[in-house]
């Protein structure tokens, strides 16, 4: 499962921050209940905050 992560808070200091990057994960289907997860491991995909001006929507890419 691709998924974005989006972030948003206030720092120690009273900066805000935003944290954007695209993920990797495995689904995860209970076949008795068929309940479904997402695993706890990640593998990030895309870092959007690299990108000095990133397009819009770029968080939200993935299927």
């Amino acid at each position: 499962m691709i998924i974005p992560v989006s972030k948003q808070g206030t720092k120690a200091d009273g900066s805000k921050y935003s944290y954007n990057q695209t993920e990797m994960c495995d689904l995860i289907v209970n076949e008795d209940t068929w309940d479904v997860t997402l695993g706890s491991e990640r593998r990030l995909l895309i870092n959007n905050n690299n990108y000095e001006n990133p397009p819009t929507g770029l968080a939200e890419e993935g299927v």
